[in-house]
């Protein structure tokens, strides 16, 4: 079974008042035509995707292109619209008639919050012989007005629906209703002309977040859509340990604790400081710090460990990012860290930004067991949860 999609992004948008064609503009710092592409990109269930653009619209089309090309992706060739709606969607099919699909999906760019559950839904439900076509039920009172008596009169919503794309049909039936009916201008969607040429429809209940952008308040009801589904959630971790030397303190998350041993680095030596770097950094998929640091120069010969944790935090900045906690653990049999916490707590919540209630550290020991429970070095893990907007 052959499924073959076709995006709309041929309007002009003239009701949203925009320099910019509509389907152009950006959503999140992404063109709302790349919401629909990406989404059908990736349903394994479709075959191929046929863009219907306007010709005066080439420069933006090339422009998205190449974005998709950055990332491996070759867009097919566009397909040129007409005047109208209806119009472009004839030209779709008409492209198309030379390797038929087996059904065909008709989708409007203006709607970027498609769902895969409603793609999917009417992909299974679709037939030879019928069409699939998601809707709305209306939520508000209905009245209708006649220029005769001058008044309006209740119309029972229960009777009215609201039309959505996606909507899929047998290509065959719709290229044939298409081209049996006199004026295809005459209706305003794909089911329309159907029905006009005897293909039954199957309605599926739609979503209410599928709306159609045209006017100006679509589109700030879609930026704040958005807003509030653009905070993905990641969690890093970061280990590090190291051993002792001879000296008379150890540095804890750039604290000074007093003891008989120092511990051996490069740097400073600052364990808690390194975890925490790495937990950063693992957070958003930036590696570690012997990439950015390596112990086998004097470059960073005794710097202190914040300057990591800083160029981390830079890191994490550049991605619209915030750390939302820090659990920290520090393994060692001595010294005791106790007395030395708050300190070590009000340092990280100064050198990040971060609420002291939103960090956390905790010292530990391994029994006697292993290195550290030879008291031979001082160990840490740091996990954190960041967001990313």
């Amino acid at each position: 079974m052959i499924i073959t999609s076709l995006l709309l992004a041929g309007g002009e948008g003239s009701r949203l008042n925009s320099a910019t064609p509509k389907q152009y503009i950006k959503l999140n710092n992404i063109p709302m035509i790349c919401y629909s592409i990406n989404r059908f990109l990736n349903n394994k269930k479709i075959d191929n995707i046929k863009i219907i653009i306007s010709k005066k619209h080439i420069e933006y089309f090339n422009e998205i292109n190449q974005l998709y090309l950055s990332k491996g992706i070759k867009l097919d060739k566009p397909i040129f619209g007409g005047k109208t709606r209806q119009e472009s969607v004839y030209n779709g099919l008409k492209a198309l008639n030379k390797n038929k699909p087996d059904f065909i999906i008709i989708h409007d760019c203006a709607r970027p919050f498609l769902e895969n559950k409603v793609l999917n839904s009417i992909i299974i439900k679709v037939k030879k012989n019928f069409g699939v076509v998601p809707y709305e039920p209306i939520n508000d009172s209905l009245k209708e007005y006649s220029e005769v008596k001058k008044n309006y009169t209740f119309v029972d919503r229960k009777k009215i629906i609201k039309i959505q794309t996606p909507q899929i049909f047998c290509y065959k039936s719709l290229f044939d209703s298409y081209s049996n009916s006199i004026n295809i201008n005459n209706f305003t969607d794909d089911s329309s002309i159907a029905e006009s040429n005897n293909i039954p429809i199957k309605f599926i209940k739609g979503n209410e977040n599928n709306f159609k952008i045209t006017s100006s308040f679509d589109l700030i009801k879609a930026k704040t859509i958005m807003k509030k589904n653009t905070v993905q959630y990641r969690v890093g971790q970061g280990f590090d340990v190291h051993q002792f030397t001879s000296g008379e303190y150890i540095k804890l998350c750039g604290i000074k604790i007093p003891f008989s041993k120092s511990l051996l680095g490069n740097s400073d030596a600052d364990v808690a400081l390194h975890s925490l770097t790495d937990a950063i950094l693992g957070s958003i998929g930036k590696g570690d710090i012997g990439e950015y640091f390596p112990d086998d120069t004097d470059v960073w010969k005794n710097k202190e460990s914040s300057i990591f944790v800083k160029h981390a935090l830079n890191q994490l900045k550049k991605m619209n990012g915030n750390i939302v906690n820090i659990d920290m653990t520090i393994i060692c049999e001595k010294p005791k860290i106790q007395k030395y916490k708050n300190k070590m707590i009000n340092k990280i919540s100064k050198l990040t930004g971060l609420n002291i209630t939103n960090i956390n550290i905790k010292g530990t020991t391994t029994e006697g067991l292993g290195f550290l429970g030879r008291k031979e070095g001082v160990a840490c893990q740091t996990i954190i949860l960041i967001n990313l907007k």
